[in-house]
């Protein structure tokens, strides 16, 4: 599929979701692209001021999509994924800031018939800015290059059982080799 097809598809899912909110789109100046870089978030909103002294509400929105995890979702992932970053771009216009996934972003989900899911379940492996990286519990994480790189200054915690992470390591809590 072609750059141009990928983003016309996320234009038609912004557009339902600010349709279901009953805003109008063509009031906002909403950018759709998509990235290469982004290898762990699906996608990303965010807000840029146009000129703060003259109109601090005056602005533009850009939705980033990445590429390479597009390619690995089946159509409804990627829908869910646009709309998930449509309904950041509505909680700014609705409560006048982009809190996240708070009660907002939630609220603003649930009004275009979603669950407020934070997280993706894409498989990521092979991505070259993925490192795989280990906790005691025996959770196999996958970790960014750049924050595997903060690893040796800074230690990170897992989740799920609040354990160190390491990377290269696969050792679950009886000291035994997970696979």
């Amino acid at each position: 599929m072609k750059l141009w097809e990928k983003e016309q598809k996320v234009k038609s899912w912004v557009r339902e979701a600010f349709d279901a909110l009953g805003i109008n789109l063509r009031k906002y100046s909403v950018l759709i692209r998509f990235s290469n870089k982004m290898t762990r978030c699906a996608g990303t909103a965010e807000w840029r001021p146009a000129n703060w002294y003259i109109n601090p509400e005056d602005g533009d929105y850009t939705i980033t999509m990445s590429n390479p995890l597009w390619d690995r979702c089946d159509e409804a992932e990627q829908r869910d994924t646009a709309i998930h970053e449509a309904c950041h771009v509505l909680d700014h216009i609705i409560n006048g800031s982009m809190d996240g996934h708070g009660k907002g972003w939630e609220d603003c989900m649930r009004a275009v018939g979603l669950r407020p899911i934070r997280t993706h379940k894409i498989d990521r492996t092979g991505l070259k800015r993925v490192v795989p990286a280990y906790c005691p519990c025996g959770t196999i994480k996958e970790i960014g290059k750049i924050r595997a790189q903060r690893m040796a200054v800074r230690s990170y915690r897992c989740g799920e059982c609040k354990g160190e992470i390491k990377l290269g390591e696969c050792v679950s809590q009886k000291n035994h080799p997970i696979w």
